[in-house]
């Protein structure tokens, strides 16, 4: 297993596996440098895994990253209701 816990298999493609919250749970080195910023941000979790969500709506530096953030908001938005609506009293994804 390479960094990250995603298969060396994965070498030349960035890869990253996250959950329904939008958290990243596991990711290659070209997963890890691809979004950099994110995972370099203080929006990390206490464990250090980064977490779209919040990367995207508490960082202003998610500015830089995505191209069309208006979008991206939207979607990362459908995703988390989504998530809820397959696991209603998951307080994780609630808070």
């Amino acid at each position: 297993m390479a960094e990250g816990g995603i298969d060396d298999s994965t070498a030349l493609s960035a890869a990253f596996v996250r959950d329904g919250r939008l958290d990243v749970i596991a990711r290659n080195a070209l997963g890890r440098a691809l979004h950099a910023p994110m995972f370099d941000s203080p929006t990390t979790d206490e464990r250090g895994r980064p977490d779209f969500a919040r990367y995207h709506f508490l960082d202003a530096g998610s500015h830089d990253l995505f191209v069309d953030r208006d979008a991206g908001a939207a979607h990362t938005v459908a995703l988390l209701r989504a998530e809820d609506g397959r696991e209603p009293h998951d307080r994780a994804c609630a808070s």
